[in-house]
């Protein structure tokens, strides 16, 4: 019954435009009429008839809507009152039609109707809406924040107001104050509505505001709402980096710094991306597949190719040569465990724009990286297992860009190393032990390998690493490893729900970053997962069925994906009856070449009724800030404390555009997600 009356109460914006159009017409016709026009008299008649009864109408569902509150009192009770005697003054225009002071009772009415109409744009627009100069909107506040990060202003002031005043104030200021919040100054904001304070400092989680904003633009209490102008990626960014800070108005702007969100976007981009080449012909790719060579373009529309040929023991020189007309094109190249010998690495050279190259395994000699001076863009050089030696690597010259080389089982001396090491000192080199420990390397992270992240009864568990002589050791228990801990001797099996954590460690070198990854025991399913929104048509999967049918994958190209390319995946989770619950997590896809890109942020509301949900989780992911990232990942979004529920509510937020350093900048991006489990 509640929301029929707010129903009508809403109908007042409709309907008070028509005794306005209605009334002010009849005043201009009985202008008209009165120069010796007396056949628009019963029209006018008519047209005050009808001006009258909306103007009642009009009257009586402003009062309705006006008990929804959230207005100045003052300007509320003006505009009342006026538009009570517009109709009042209406209904006696139309009962005196035609008597000596029937006119003036219209005139009269049209008057006091536009002093109404003034007074109703106040209470939606602000009291200053007619007078005041346009408010410079925010559109370019990300842009204005890269460009002044160092900045010494006040963030409150240059960064946050100004999106507060273009994408919230119409609704919540100090004479409209929708859900009794105005958001005019930081005391305001903390003093909230009735709903609570619109923020907590230092806390962007459980902060009202960036809740709202983060809650599917289909749901009622989505904030702005439907059809207002929405508040950018790089705005959220912002306020919820300037409520992390403390929400204080001495907070600086160099102080406000979103890195999960604008490092990405302001790393300088490898100049390859920049190049304007055609885009590969179907003809040329098709003569590539005919050999047997594996070619994948960086997006739909990108013209840049990523080249496979592995292990390929009949590789020669006719299947390198017909890459040549796509030389411009080919920004990956990997030939590894391939017969890529010296002679065949002479064409190298005309591959000017190669970022990412691969010749391990291959009986490749020094002189091969000779030919590889042109490729100045490089970013990517794998050479383990091969006989490259200190010598080879001195010829490697104008490689500013090579972030990654890889000189395992290779004849490269220590010495050979830490001279490279000098030469380019951002590089990230693997392989080669240093002669002191002075000049300590670290060892790659050794790889999980295991069947499911999460299982119903057992699940299997190894660790691996290419050198045997290089000890692997682990902990259960949240703890960091150390060389202290368990060392890994055969495959573990877990019964339970475990975070395994796992380094590599041998004397002589560092211990190598941890591999971390959580295993599942699952012993809650859904009995109904319905989606707010079909996936792309393009990848389907089982539709809602996908995210609890335990079914996962570990390549692209599997069937068990849903996938949204430029929007978010919102789905809700029935569990058929109320239960405890204190964690969630999403299995997810990156592959950023194709442009699939993990989640920014996954947000969890719950239920009792399946009707009014309270947010229980939320957690923000960095992006990968550059090319070549390819990963299955299961994502875990810990409770702020046990919850008892019934239903949950899920979205998991697209990155949704490639950022500026991708070769397709701007395009939407995709998110791909098979499974959720909530425990």
């Amino acid at each position: 019954m509640e929301s029929f009356w707010v129903f009508l109460g809403r109908l007042h914006l409709i309907v008070l435009h028509l005794p306005i159009g209605i009334l002010l017409l009849a005043f201009m016709l009985e202008i008209y009429a009165r120069w010796q026009k007396p056949l628009w008299w019963p029209v006018v008649r008519i047209c005050l008839g009808l001006g009258a009864g909306f103007a009642v109408l009009s009257a009586v569902f402003g009062y309705i809507l006006s008990l929804e509150g959230g207005y100045d009192p003052t300007l509320l009770q003006q505009h009342q009152w006026l538009g009570i005697g517009a109709a009042v003054l209406s209904c006696l225009s139309f009962l005196l039609y035609q008597k000596p002071v029937g006119f003036w009772f219209l005139g009269a009415t049209v008057l006091i109707l536009m002093a109404a109409g003034h007074q109703g744009g106040s209470l939606t627009h602000g009291s200053d809406f007619l007078w005041s100069k346009p408010e410079a909107t925010s559109n370019n506040t990300e842009l204005a924040f890269i460009a002044r990060p160092d900045s010494n202003e006040n963030a409150y002031t240059a960064l946050v107001l100004p999106i507060l005043k273009s994408k919230c104030m119409r609704c919540h200021r100090s004479d409209k104050r929708k859900g009794g919040l105005s958001m005019e100054s930081i005391a305001t904001l903390l003093e909230g509505g009735k709903h609570g304070a619109a923020l907590k400092p230092g806390n962007d989680v459980q902060s009202l505001m960036l809740q709202r904003i983060a809650l599917p633009i289909s749901a009622e209490d989505h904030m702005p709402p439907k059809g207002s102008t929405q508040i950018t990626e790089a705005e959220i960014a912002i306020l919820r980096a300037w409520i992390a800070q403390g929400a204080s108005e001495n907070t600086r702007v160099w102080e406000v710094t979103p890195s999960d969100f604008f490092n990405a976007e302001v790393t300088p981009p490898n100049p390859v991306w920049n190049l304007k080449v055609p885009i590969p012909t179907a003809k040329n790719l098709q003569k590539l597949s005919d050999l047997g060579i594996r070619a994948d373009k960086l997006g739909e529309n990108s013209p840049f190719l990523s080249i496979s040929i592995p292990a390929d023991p009949k590789l020669d020189e006719t299947k390198i040569k017909s890459l040549l007309p796509l030389a411009q094109q080919i920004v990956a190249l990997d030939v590894a465990g391939s017969r890529f010998t010296d002679a065949l690495a002479v064409y190298l050279a005309q591959f000017p724009n190669l970022i990412r190259l691969n010749l391990a395994r291959t009986p490749i000699q020094d002189a091969a990286l000779n030919n590889i001076k042109l490729c100045k863009n490089l970013e990517y050089l794998n050479l383990t297992e091969t006989a490259i030696s200190d010598a080879g690597l001195q010829m490697l010259e104008n490689k500013s860009l090579l972030q990654h080389i890889y000189l395992w089982k290779t004849a490269v001396t220590p010495n050979g190393t830490s001279m490279l090491q000098q030469k380019y000192p951002k590089l990230h080199i693997e392989g080669s032990a240093p002669d002191d420990n002075s000049q300590l390397l670290a060892l790659r992270t050794p790889k999980i390998l295991y069947a499911h992240n999460f299982f119903k009864d057992t699940v299997h568990v190894a660790l691996d690493f290419p050198l045997k002589t290089v000890g692997l050791y682990y902990t259960l228990n949240q703890a960091s490893p150390t060389t202290q801990s368990a060392r890994y001797q055969q495959p573990l099996v877990f019964n339970e729900t475990t975070t395994l954590k796992a380094i590599a460690a041998k004397e002589g070198w560092l211990p190598s970053p941890v591999a971390e990854i959580s295993f599942i025991k699952r012993s809650k399913t859904p009995q109904h997962v319905a989606l707010m929104k079909p996936p792309s048509p393009q990848y389907p999967a089982l539709g809602a069925a996908s995210l609890s049918d335990g079914k996962i994958s570990d390549v692209q190209g599997g069937d068990t994906w849903l996938g949204y390319q430029g929007d978010n995946l919102t789905a809700v989770f029935d569990f058929g009856t109320q239960q405890s619950f204190k964690n969630a997590y999403v299995h997810c896809l990156e592959n950023n070449a194709p442009w699939i890109f993990s989640p920014r942020r996954i947000c969890i509301w719950a239920s009792t009724d399946g009707k009014k949900y309270l947010p229980c989780a939320a957690k923000s992911f960095a992006p990968n800030p550059s090319m070549g990232n390819l990963k299955v990942q299961l994502l875990s979004i810990p409770f702020d404390q046990p919850v008892q529920a019934r239903y949950f509510k899920i979205l998991v937020e697209n990155l949704s555009k490639n950022p500026s350093w991708h070769p397709n900048k701007g395009e939407p991006c995709w998110i791909f997600v098979d499974e959720v489990i909530i425990e």
